[in-house]
Order: structure tokens, then sequence, then C-alpha cells
């Protein structure tokens, strides 16, 4: 499944942490798409939002550990509902 995804912090005030996605299921063979569910910058597909653990001082100690801890998370709920998406598709 190609997808794109951009992380981005909405506003300087630091109190929302959203990752957004898009994706689509495309046939290797005849290169048809069979489903996708695409958007923009702030009108995507897929959302995960989720509040910081800690102020972004603590969250770039240690070389941002912590930050690339809670992006992953976020990451592993945006793959789950794009998975969820493709069971419902049944193909």
């Amino acid at each position: 499944i190609p997808a794109k995804s951009i992380a981005f912090f909405p506003s300087f005030q630091w109190d929302v942490l959203l990752l957004t996605g898009d994706a689509m299921m495309v046939d290797r063979h005849s290169g048809r798409t069979l489903w996708k569910k695409w958007g923009g910058l702030f009108n995507a597909g897929f959302k995960v939002r989720m509040k910081p653990p800690a102020p972004l001082e603590e969250l770039q100690l240690d070389n941002q550990r912590r930050l690339k801890e809670a992006l992953n998370k976020m990451m592993e709920e945006l793959v789950a509902k794009i998975k969820k998406q493709c069971a419902k598709s049944k193909l």
C-alpha cells in the first residue's frame, strides 16, 4: 500500500500532536486502483490525534527519545486504521 503521512504541530502552543495519512490500494498487475482514502493536508483520509505525554523540553531530551516513542505509537494507530479499512473492503 503506497501511503504518505505527515506529522506536524497545529499550533505553537503544543497542545495537540496530529498525524495524518492518505492511502490507496493498487493492483500490481493491472495498475487499477482498488480503493483509496485521500484528502488534503488538513482533510486527510486517516487521522490520529493525541495530547503530548510531556512538555516539549522533556520530549526532546536524550536525542528526542520520548518524542520518537510518541510518534511511533501514533504511527501504529494510523496503520491499524488503514488495516481496518483494508479488511472492510474485503479485497
